[in-house]
């Protein structure tokens, strides 16, 4: 499945640019004789890097001796496949990931062609296995010691040897033998690829649609708390000290031709866990979806699909903890197991000390109407990072790479007023959303009061929710 991914040199395009520019502007020749019969424009389009690599240790991968042992020399590459997925985004709500297939040559060789400017990921599969096709996503080493998964050709300048792919340190990665440094390509932009590499991990999760046959997504929601919002009408980064981690849900997308998911579907986990009001589900429990569920929705006017989370937001019914290695049963209405799935695979937060963030975190400030002290008319939010135990502040263009979308929600709790307004927003700058609904800062009777804001995060991979709130 994998493909070859060509990457032409800018400075190639620009001297046939120039090339052309030269014979109209300075040759001494006419109009007609100057015309090359070759489209400007559309070479420019057909501009591709080219990848390349080799799987001749492959037999040497400990996920997948069996290949070896069960085929000879000759035939043992050809149930293993690359699959690059070009420009994947989050929205999976409403669209499939396509999807390309790269054949490996006999000797273990493969190639294959990006365009310029498109950004893909690069998974090796087994066709052979039922559930656990994916062998692991290929990526570049970097001199931090992190993984560039995600690639960008916008970044690269050449063609790219990946060099020999093997085993890495990391579950179900794999590292190509040429880090960063010499793959042959020039690197042009290496403050956005050495970001990508430390916060393109969420998407290995897209693992799990390659083992369910490309029929379900299935993500992980983490989700995080203020205790307070204190000062709402400034930038007041003290709120980001006390964001702690609750739990995570489990999120799962079935397309209607897809996965058949039935009323009474369930999971079974790998190991025993427990949510935060004490529930213990061991690893022989089966997880009904449809009656542990925060909420589901069934076919979509666009989509025609069914969505469902298990664990409420915030709530008792979160997982605890962040999800460890194993596998996950998905189990239809027939009790048949249909599809298993990872989620070990990239969390937001260190996995042995929780109250280490790693994701993208939002900060908020809340404007207030003129000619009134209370009313608030728009809210701004800015993204921060920890890094060496301080925040700093992220430039949004780089937040972009990896996050499609953010949403947020003013709630009040009230039961008498029960408010809510909430949108999705698809830019990361801090521009003034402005509200529809007349939200107070103070809790007045009969009016929204701003009890909880909300603040989702939808990355590539898996999404986090945030919710600031006074308790």
């Amino acid at each position: 499945m994998r493909k070859r991914v060509l990457f032409l040199s800018v400075a190639v395009i620009a001297v046939v640019v120039l090339a052309f520019a030269g014979c109209g502007m300075f040759g001494n020749v006419g109009e007609d004789e100057a015309d090359t019969g070759i489209d400007e424009e559309t070479q420019l389009d057909d501009a591709v890097t080219t990848f390349s690599g080799s799987l001749e240790d492959y037999q040497s991968l400990s996920l997948k001796k069996s290949i070896a042992q069960e085929k000879d020399i000759k035939g043992i590459f050809d149930d293993v496949k690359i699959i690059l997925f070009k420009n994947p985004n989050s929205d999976l709500m409403k669209n499939r990931l396509e999807y390309e297939e790269v054949s490996i040559q006999t000797d273990g060789s493969f190639s294959f062609d990006v365009d310029d400017g498109d950004t893909f990921m690069a998974f090796l599969i087994d066709q052979t296995q039922e559930y656990l096709k994916s062998v692991g996503l290929i990526g570049i080493s970097t001199s931090s010691g992190e993984y560039w998964e995600y690639i960008d050709t916008g970044c690269l300048e050449g063609d790219v040897n990946l060099g020999t792919i093997s085993e890495s340190q990391t579950a179900r990665l794999l590292n190509s033998e040429n880090n960063i440094d010499n793959i042959g390509a020039e690197i042009t932009n290496r403050e956005l690829v050495d970001y990508l590499a430390v916060n393109d991990n969420s998407l290995r999760v897209l693992e799990n649609y390659i083992n369910s046959d490309f029929k379900m997504i299935t993500f992980p929601t983490y989700n995080f708390m203020s205790g307070e919002k204190k000062q709402m009408t400034v930038w007041d980064e003290t709120i980001l000290d006390n964001i702690s981690y609750q739990g995570f849900q489990l999120g799962f997308i079935s397309f209607k031709d897809g996965i058949d998911h039935g009323d009474d579907s369930s999971v079974v986990p790998p190991y025993d866990i427990s949510t935060r009001s004490g529930t213990l589900f061991t690893n022989s429990d089966k997880i009904l979806l449809n009656t542990n569920r925060d909420f589901s929705m069934l076919d979509f006017d666009v989509i025609d699909q069914w969505l469902v989370y298990y664990g409420t937001s915030g709530g008792p019914s979160l997982f605890t903890g962040v999800p460890k290695d194993g596998y996950w049963n998905f189990i239809d209405e027939n009790g048949t197991t249909v599809g298993k799935y990872n989620y070990l695979l990239a969390y937001p937060v260190e996995e042995n000390d929780t109250s280490h963030i790693t994701t993208l975190i939002p900060l908020f400030k809340a404007n207030i109407k003129s000619g009134t002290t209370d009313i608030i008319e728009s809210l701004q939010v800015r993204w921060y990072k920890i890094s060496s135990g301080t925040y700093e502040r992220v430039d949004p263009s780089m937040i972009e790479n990896i996050y499609d979308s953010w949403s947020f929600s003013l709630r009040d709790y009230d039961e008498g007023v029960e408010g809510v307004e909430q949108k999705e927003i698809t830019t990361f700058s801090d521009e003034e959303i402005f509200l529809e609904k007349e939200w107070h800062l103070t809790d007045i009777a009969q009016k929204y009061y701003a009890d909880g804001i909300n603040i989702g995060i939808f990355g590539k991979g898996y999404h986090t929710f945030f919710e600031y709130r006074d308790e």
